[in-house]
């Protein structure tokens, strides 16, 4: 799951909606089990979605960790830069 800072889940819903097509129709049409369809499926989703949650695991821990609690973490919450660099990696 992707932390609900950082928003987007629904978006990995529809996507992941779209990549679970072709190993669902591959289990029924019977050229797959459905232990190789659900591995081809997590396999597709980890690829597609690694880096988006590495980027969301950081945003989290950077929004809630006690070190950045101090003034300096208040300004680097407040970079323009920062949050769209967040941005643009977590979509």
């Amino acid at each position: 799951m992707i932390p609900p800072v950082t928003g987007n889940g629904m978006a990995m819903a529809f996507e992941s909606a779209t990549m679970a097509i072709m190993p669902l129709a591959a289990y029924s049409g019977g050229w797959l089990t459905w232990m190789q369809a659900q591995q081809s499926l997590a396999r597709a989703c980890d690829a597609r979605f690694a880096r988006r949650l590495a980027w969301a695991r950081f945003l989290q821990w950077f929004m809630f960790a006690s070190a950045l609690q101090c003034r300096l973490g208040a300004l680097a919450l407040r970079s323009d830069w920062l949050w769209r660099a967040i941005f643009r990696n977590t979509r």
